[in-house]
């Protein structure tokens, strides 16, 4: 293989799209983007970007017609365009096919439980009956989730009590969208473990992170996670089994829960790079997005060992406008790396950047990222 003569395409612009340019462009490539926003965040990286819905299927046409390799950055998107290029033999990571089980929620935990990956109980439910058994079944807390997508944004209520069941019912569309029912777990952390697996079915595996969420947001990640060595064993377990059951080229990441009593459940499996995986640029050997890169292009992939203890925080705009900046001048701190994604404007709560604090211990590092978060911020232009 030519290297300097592939052409990757990708569908999406986001700020995930934006790291995997950053990464093609160490090994010289030319890459295309799709994605409706004239701005987005990969747009000033790219060498060529097709304006257009992600299901617009002449602009994935014409997206295939520029690239050797495509690969996709987002989730929710119509597979039967990329079913007909994959049938006139191009090449796509990760392949429609494993998107379909990946992109429903109840199809993905049917394959997990299958392929023996512990997950929680579920069932799918049509209506507040169904709910109220499956309740009487699982015990409360339940978690309610529409299996794909999400319902005027919203994909999961949890219900405490039997009271709760008709206004989560409402919640998440009366019945217009399938839904199901988790049985909830009571984690003491929540972990993820980034995985990649190239067109050779080789694999590798980064070290098992711990997440922090507000709501239902990525706030911190932290390397390597505060868990007992037989959770962490058993992560990696799950993660190598989950991996094996889906055989997707390219990254992955998978969430799991961590119990009281350290056992592991699966909470679900992603197809391309993550948020959780960002500390792999600064303390990784090799970034997630460089692997990435490498797995759909069938080279070697590169080492995924930790190299230095770390944290991460996702920057979210605070307000709608143009995007200012705070706090850079404050910025001293040893091991800071600041990743500011562009872009003219931002709404409120927007992921606009991420930064990443390495440091000899996790103490030290989270320590020292909470004195950034302190001064850091985005907020709209004053005028």
């Amino acid at each position: 293989m030519e290297l300097l003569q592939e052409k990757i395409g990708i569908i999406g612009g986001g700020h995930l799209s934006r790291q995997l340019i950053l990464a093609a462009k160490k090994y010289g490539l030319y890459v295309t983007i799709l994605d409706p926003m004239p701005d987005c965040a990969a747009h000033s990286l790219s060498d060529h970007h097709i304006v257009a819905d992600y299901n617009d299927a002449s602009a994935i046409q014409q997206l295939a017609s520029l690239s050797t390799v495509l690969t996709i950055a987002i989730e929710q998107i119509d597979l039967e365009p990329l079913l007909a290029l994959q049938k006139d033999r191009y090449h796509i990571y990760p392949g429609p096919q494993v998107l379909r089980l990946l992109q429903d929620r109840f199809k993905q935990k049917q394959h997990l439980s299958k392929h023996n990956v512990p997950v929680s109980d579920f069932c799918m439910v049509a209506g507040i009956e169904d709910i109220r058994l499956a309740a009487k079944d699982l015990g409360y807390p339940i978690v309610l989730k529409t299996c794909m997508g999400s319902y005027n944004g919203k994909s999961l209520v949890i219900i405490e009590s039997p009271i709760e069941i008709a206004a989560a019912f409402i919640a998440l569309g009366t019945g217009r969208v399938p839904i199901m029912v988790e049985q909830f777990v009571p984690c003491m952390n929540e972990i993820s473990v980034i995985c990649c697996r190239n067109r050779d079915s080789n694999m590798c595996l980064y070290t098992v992170a711990e997440n922090h969420y507000e709501g239902n947001r990525l706030i911190q990640t932290i390397v390597p996670a505060n868990i007992s060595e037989r959770a962490y064993e058993s992560a990696i377990e799950c993660a190598n089994n989950s991996l094996r059951a889906f055989n997707c080229t390219g990254i992955s990441c998978v969430d799991m829960f961590v119990t009281e009593i350290d056992t592991i459940f699966v909470n679900r499996v992603t197809a391309f790079p993550h948020d959780s995986g960002h500390f792999t640029v600064e303390a990784s050997r090799t970034s997630q997005f460089e692997n990435h890169i490498r797995a759909i292009l069938r080279l070697p992939l590169g080492d995924a060992s930790l190299l230095t203890p770390a944290a991460t925080r996702i920057l979210y705009a605070n307000g709608t406008g143009t995007p200012s900046v705070q706090g850079l001048a404050e910025l001293t701190q040893t091991g800071l790396s600041l990743h500011l994604y562009g872009g003219d404007t931002m709404t409120d709560g927007q992921q606009v950047g991420h930064y990443t604090l390495t440091a000899d211990t996790v103490y030290q590092a989270v320590h020292t990222i909470d004195a950034v978060t302190k001064v850091l911020s985005v907020i709209p232009t004053q005028l």
